[in-house]
């Protein structure tokens, strides 16, 4: 018998708020919700919290991944 996990994935438009606390890092992530005078109005969607070793990898995978985008050209 094969098991299949279920992973979701929720798209948002970026980070609202980053705050660390007893050495977690807490992002706020918000979603584009409406437009006014031609600006985007944001609302918090979601949140993301990790260590600080957690977060200094993911920057550093996010460094290179930029670098490789780069070098095709699709940055």
């Amino acid at each position: 018998m094969t098991t299949q996990n279920s992973v979701s994935f929720n798209y948002i438009d970026g980070i609202g708020a980053i705050a660390v606390a007893d050495g977690v890092v807490r992002f706020d992530l918000v979603s584009v919700m409406s437009f006014e005078n031609g600006k985007g109005v944001t609302a918090r969607t979601g949140g993301l919290a990790m260590s600080l070793p957690a977060m200094l990898k993911i920057h550093n995978q996010l460094g290179q991944l930029i670098s490789e985008l780069a070098q095709k050209g699709v940055l």
